[in-house]
């Protein structure tokens, strides 16, 4: 969104500067939210044909959760995919509170920290 890169592998994560969140806007009226790239790649993979038929943003760390606020009020629906740990409880409150449009998708991957770790469950 603002030029800055997420660097990943297996032994090795870090970012370049700026670090921000990352909005794909394809011209829909809903958005499907996540807190990384590894649990989009996977909501990709496990929801097929839904991805295609919402714009995206990836907040790349809970962190930039305030800064997402204008763009989700632009939304009829806001799809909320991220962790089920403290972190992603209080994200996801927060923007329950806020934003009257957004949904907790999280039952998906009930017992799982993410949708990541879920799909890595079926391997």
């Amino acid at each position: 969104y603002e030029g800055g890169w997420e660097l990943r592998n297996k032994y090795y994560k870090t970012s370049t500067s700026p670090k921000t969140f990352s909005y794909i806007n394809k011209g829909h009226k809903s958005l499907l939210v996540t807190e990384g790239m590894f649990d989009l790649f996977s909501l990709d993979s496990m929801l097929k044909d839904k991805i295609k038929e919402v714009d995206i943003l990836v907040l790349n760390s809970v962190a930039f959760v305030n800064n997402v606020v204008p763009i989700l009020t632009n939304y009829e629906k806001v799809l909320l995919y991220l962790d089920n740990d403290r972190s992603g409880d209080l994200a996801t409150n927060y923007l329950l509170d806020i934003c009257p449009q957004s949904h907790d998708c999280r039952e998906f991957y009930k017992g799982f920290k993410d949708a990541n770790e879920k799909q890595m469950s079926w391997i």
